[in-house]
């Protein structure tokens, strides 16, 4: 069973004593890949070419190739922008066009990197002045409604391919994260606030693209109830549509207690209330829906 390990910015004559110390085992030279980092060319406002060539290919097949780039010399893959080549023979030279996450005037680091299922090599980073990169698009949110709480996806391009680097909001709210890629990222859809319509803001490299109401809130929805009548202390299940966790119920003026609830139904104890009827009525994050009958009270009040 090969043990994982990452060979970072070394030179040939202090690899192996790094190799042992982080796992113990012996690796020759022609076990791992070795790839050297290249001159960037074509620096313009679109991006830039970043270059790469293989120095061995190693005994393991190569599954993944290509560079990562950031504004720190110590480029990683948790925290920096990364364009995968996929797999390769190990031969030759190869190239990326990194034509987003940058901003104009600022100094960036490339590394070119190969990886096998044992070994991930990183090449000695080269320094580059960045012109920018193209601005983030939206081009379609998936859903396009929905709760505070739904995944959301935005299908776009330049994002960046790092947590750190983008950002997104609701409005003014931002989101959380659940994985990115220059092409997706998928968020959880933040509160609302009260509001039906949300546009949609991703920022990368301090370039910010709208989709103005991207997103649309859905008003919890009340298809109907059982029983339509009874006592202060009955069980009355509600069904319907955009019930998320944390809504309320209302008998009229008056909040009931839930006893369980999912997206489409919750079941809550009748409450007390000064009327012989009360129209039912569910909110959740500033947005409410009533049935269009009354709940009966069978008692006087």
């Amino acid at each position: 069973m090969h043990t994982r390990f990452r060979i970072i910015f070394c030179s040939t004559f202090i690899l192996f004593p790094l190799l042992y110390a982080c796992n113990k085992e012996k690796a020759t030279e022609h076990d791992y890949p070795r790839v050297a980092t290249g001159q960037v060319t074509n620096i313009n406002a679109g991006g830039a070419t970043f270059n790469g060539s293989f120095l061995q290919s190693g005994t393991e097949k190569i599954i993944d190739h290509g560079f990562l780039f950031g504004a720190k010399h110590l480029l990683t893959f948790s925290l920096d922008e990364r364009i995968s080549l996929g797999s390769s023979s190990g031969q030759g030279s190869f190239t990326a066009t990194a034509d987003r996450a940058m901003v104009a005037k600022k100094t960036y680091y490339v590394s070119a990197y190969a990886q096998t299922k044992s070994y991930t090599f990183y090449a000695e980073p080269v320094m580059f002045v960045s012109k920018g990169g193209l601005s983030p698009e939206i081009i379609q949110i998936v859903p396009g409604q929905g709760v505070v709480g739904d995944t959301v996806t935005i299908k776009g391009k330049n994002f960046s391919s790092s947590f750190y680097h983008n950002t997104v909001k609701f409005n003014d709210k931002p989101a959380s994260f659940i994985s990115v890629s220059d092409t997706a990222i998928v968020v959880h859809a933040p509160a609302s606030e009260g509001k039906e319509f949300a546009d949609i803001f991703v920022t990368v490299a301090e370039q910010t693209v709208q989709k103005i109401s991207g997103f649309r809130y859905m008003k919890p929805i009340i298809t109907g109830f059982y029983p339509r009548e009874g006592v202060v202390g009955d069980i009355v299940k509600i069904t319907g549509n955009y019930f998320p966790f944390g809504i309320e119920v209302y008998f009229a003026q008056t909040k009931a207690m839930i006893r369980k609830t999912d997206y489409k139904s919750a079941e809550v104890i009748v409450p007390a209330c000064q009327n012989p009827q009360a129209r039912i009525s569910v909110t959740c994050d500033g947005l409410t829906g009533a049935a269009e009958q009354s709940f009966v009270y069978t008692e006087p009040r």
